[in-house]
């Protein structure tokens, strides 16, 4: 017996192709602009493919002054950010998780109120210039080591962890540290990756805490190197000249590359780590969102 096509299910799947497709297609084209000759980029036009295949443009990129300094600084906040975030954000979590913690209502409302409330820039400002953390590497991953949002979305999944599994634990000896250490990381690692991967992907695509509290261009992570090239490109585009200070950086005088060709190639090299990693974090992400969402 043949199976009868409902109208609504055409209609959902349809969308949800048109949905897919508006997604992948800005991709795709920056990619194949990428790799196409700047030349022929002139011509415009939406493109799946590289008409006239080019590395031109990313032996460009890699010649480019501190390149190598500014990728290493994204890695290093991002690594080192993930653990710090998993660190402070499990432990302050998994206290608060606990009934009898002394004043627990009101450090849970201590956790809270900063996620509406903020002093503002400059206040901030003051607290890490006063701190020593400007212009240093450290200003990238202390200030956002413990944010309240992962702090709830940690504490609502470890509630949901029976008392009885603890207390079997404790019988056999087990302390806080032990616990948390060998039975309750273990048992939250969805949770975990979900934390991991927003942290992230917040860390890699972060271009303001360095244009707000890095001075020197040596400090600089990816994206904000990225953005000085969109910078130039946009200043190109409406002068038609650079500086002689901006040739020292990209010399668009010759014909191999333009400024529109630069920024596809750096926007594809500043995707590809995350997109590369997303794959193998989705079932966990996919899990970890749904156990530790935020309900009382």
């Amino acid at each position: 017996m043949k199976q009868r096509i409902r109208p609504w299910a055409v209609l959902i799947y349809t969308f949800m192709f048109l949905f897919v497709l508006a997604c992948l297609l800005p991709m795709i084209n920056v990619l194949a602009l990428s790799f196409n000759d700047a030349l022929d980029s002139r011509r415009g036009g939406f493109l799946l493919f590289p008409r006239v295949f080019s590395l031109g443009n990313y032996r460009r990129i890699f010649k480019f002054q501190n390149l190598g300094t500014a990728f290493l600084i994204s890695i290093f906040r991002t690594v080192v950010g993930i653990m710090l975030s998993l660190v402070f954000n499990s432990m302050y979590a998994y206290a608060l998780s606990k009934k009898h913690l002394i004043a627990r209502r009101f450090i849970h409302w201590y956790t809270i109120i900063p996620m509406y409330f903020g002093a503002g820039l400059i206040p901030y400002y003051l607290v890490l210039n006063g701190l020593k953390l400007t212009n240093t590497l450290w200003v990238y991953v202390l200030p956002g080591a413990v944010a309240p949002f992962y702090i709830i979305v940690l504490r609502t999944f470890l509630r949901g962890i029976p008392d009885s599994i603890e207390e079997s634990a404790k019988l056999d000896g087990a302390g806080y540290f032990r616990l948390f250490t060998s039975l309750i990381i273990p048992l939250s690692l969805p949770v975990m990756a979900t934390v991991a991967l927003f942290t992230g992907v917040g860390q890699w695509n972060d271009w303001f805490t360095a244009t707000a509290f890095i001075f020197s261009d040596k400090l600089w992570p990816l994206q904000n190197l990225l953005r000085y090239v969109l910078s130039i490109a946009q200043f190109k585009e409406s002068q038609n000249l650079l500086d002689a200070s901006q040739q020292l950086m990209i010399s668009t005088s010759s014909n191999d590359v333009t400024a529109e060709s630069l920024k596809m190639s750096m926007i594809v090299i500043t995707m590809a780590p995350i997109l590369c990693i997303y794959p193998f974090m989705q079932r966990y992400f996919i899990a970890g969102i749904s156990v530790g969402s935020l309900k009382e």
